[in-house]
């Protein structure tokens, strides 16, 4: 998490390339769970994951809301 920083209530979160699904993209389910924790920090309003200091993928915006887990039917 070295280089990881906060402006302006923009979270650069820098990761190591063990996060990796391969060489390219961050596994989906990783990338959610991340977003909805980091999203819940006070003054945080969007969130960047960095592996080694680059974005690899660049990922539609998605908020917060529209990510579900757990879904039940009644």
């Amino acid at each position: 998490l070295d280089g990881s920083y906060l402006n302006e209530g923009h979270l650069y979160v820098n990761m190591n390339d063990a996060i990796l699904l391969d060489e390219t993209a961050i596994n989906q389910a990783v990338y959610d769970l991340l977003l909805l924790s980091l999203s819940n920090i006070d003054e945080v309003n969007e969130v960047t994951l960095l592996v080694d200091g680059l974005q690899l993928e660049t990922r539609p915006t998605i908020q917060v809301s529209q990510i579900a887990y757990n879904i039940l039917k009644l």
